[in-house]
């Protein structure tokens, strides 16, 4: 194991839905705390991100177009995996033009497999906005060793 379970796992991944959005919200998006700038970024940009339209042409999404040709020319199987989020994030921009339109690109993207896991844990499984609790790291590699075990040639 990369490390110990802790007591927070435990804790977060047997609250109620409701006690956990309590929780969530006090410590995730209480942005008048010190220290929490970053948090409203990324909250701030997850809203602001969601409502535009997907723009392939980003060098970033060249990358990796690039980087997928590059491997499948050389014979590499390449799966591209869209992690788990949480759900009382996700929801921010899930349904948007921008998260909706990166989607189809990596289900398009030339050659690559594609899995979609961000809506596979439920918010429990989560400390913050990305990062996984022990349990869901847990769950998380399980799905994903089972795609792949499949997935073998």
């Amino acid at each position: 194991a990369y490390r110990d379970r802790r007591r927070e796992d435990d804790l977060y991944e047997n609250l109620s839905d409701a006690a956990y959005r309590r929780s969530f919200e006090l410590r995730n998006l209480s942005f008048d705390r010190p220290g929490y700038a970053y948090l409203r970024a990324l909250y701030e940009a997850k809203k602001f991100w969601a409502n535009r339209a997907f723009e392939p042409d980003l060098p970033a999404v060249q990358g990796l177009s690039r980087f997928v040709k590059s491997l499948r020319s050389a014979g590499v199987r390449v799966i591209v995996v869209n992690a788990p989020e949480n759900p009382l994030t996700l929801g921010l921009y899930s349904e948007g033009p921008y998260y909706r339109g990166c989607l189809d690109y990596l289900r398009d993207l030339g050659g690559a497999d594609f899995i979609d896991e961000s809506a596979s844990l439920p918010a429990q499984m989560f400390y913050d906005y990305h990062h996984l609790t022990y349990g869901g790291a847990e769950r998380n590699t399980e799905r994903l060793a089972r795609f792949l075990g499949r997935a073998q040639p």
